[in-house]
């Protein structure tokens, strides 16, 4: 529906719309856009089979539930065609987790944003290669025993993410 395509553009950067205009295929080019359309095509696909298979919902109407459902959801607007209270554990556990995604940086959705996601999935692949080959290495002096000593220290850089519903241990 033409909800739908709003509300979804409405989760997108707006710098990213201007930077666009007249060529949607620029969306593409745009590493946080691509992990939105991402997250949003595989949720829908998973919460459509849910429905079909466990709800007993004919495949168009579980794919439109679905599809409306999380948009709304990822995107924060607010908006329900069905009531997912009485779904199953499996999608509501989803749709939960969804709503900490929001939408990408810069748009009118709210929530953590998928930039955020994405830096953390970068740092948590590339952390220790970019520790080490890119962060530069200081000297610090320090006094040790009357005589000054210079020593090679590395600074550590640390991602902080709070997973909510993760138990720490």
């Amino acid at each position: 529906s033409d909800l739908l395509l709003f509300m979804m553009l409405g989760g997108t950067n707006f710098a990213l719309h201007w930077r666009v205009r007249g060529n949607p295929l620029r969306y593409g080019g745009d590493a946080e856009w691509r992990w939105y359309f991402g997250i949003l095509l595989v949720a829908v696909a998973v919460v459509t089979v849910a429905l079909w298979l466990g709800e007993q919902q004919a495949r168009e109407p579980a794919l439109r539930n679905a599809a409306f459902q999380v948009v709304s959801i990822v995107t924060t607007t607010g908006y329900a065609t069905d009531d997912w209270g009485v779904w199953r554990a499996g999608p509501q556990w989803l749709i939960l987790r969804l709503m900490f995604c929001g939408g990408c940086g810069g748009s009118t959705a709210g929530s953590m944003k998928i930039i955020r996601l994405v830096v953390l999935g970068k740092a948590a692949v590339r952390g220790r290669v970019f520790l080490r080959k890119r962060i530069p290495s200081r000297w610090e002096v320090r006094e040790e025993g009357g005589a000054f000593r210079g020593q090679r220290v590395r600074p550590r850089a640390r991602v902080g993410f709070y997973v909510p519903g993760a138990r720490g241990g």
